[in-house]
């Protein structure tokens, strides 16, 4: 999934363990510079497990990360937050990456995380789309009325072997898509 799309704004990708969060966020990287030339800085705690391109500028310090893309200089990057469990922790002080920062310098938030609770509701509020791996039924279900819509709770029945996910827009009919890798 080498496309990008334009319009993405606060991105949330969400799934197991070994379900293809972090292959996923590097393909919507990689293609985001091929076709936007639009950098990214990461904040990855596993980095040396990944292979993030050499259009991205990785940091496993959070405040190094959160320093470097607040830069008045620092412009219309992806804005990456992997394992927001560890990373993120739902802390209550960085509600304002959500609601204000990353736009205010054009960047495009991308975040991966195990499931539904792992944002507090109003980091929750300012996702504008997700891509969905296989989620437990009662994390669907959450997913489900937070964008208004049923059929998101077909994300429990996502293929997890296939890296089968949903992508999921407000206002727009849930997508069932696989990673190709």
């Amino acid at each position: 999934m080498t496309r990008t799309d334009a319009t993405l704004h606060h991105v949330g990708i969400f799934g197991r363990r070994t379900c293809g969060k972090t292959t996923l966020a590097v393909q919507l990287c990689a293609g985001s510079f091929a076709q936007e030339k639009r950098y990214s800085l990461v904040l990855d705690p596993k980095a040396h497990q990944h292979t993030w391109g050499n259009h991205a500028l990785i940091f496993t310090d959070r405040a190094k990360w959160l320093a470097a893309w607040q830069r008045p200089e620092c412009k219309n990057c992806n804005i990456v937050w992997e394992e927001t469990a560890t990373t993120l922790k739902r802390d209550a002080a960085l509600l304002d990456v959500f609601t204000m920062k990353a736009g205010e310098h054009g960047h495009r938030l991308i975040i991966t995380g195990h499931g539904f609770s792992s944002l507090t509701p109003t980091m929750r509020d300012q996702l504008t789309e997700v891509f969905l791996f296989r989620q437990h039924e009662n994390e669907a279900k959450e997913w489900g009325m937070h964008f208004a819509d049923a059929r998101v709770s077909e994300a429990c029945t996502l293929d997890f072997e296939k890296h089968e996910f949903l992508f999921v827009r407000m206002g727009r009919a849930p997508v069932r898509k696989f990673l190709t890798r």
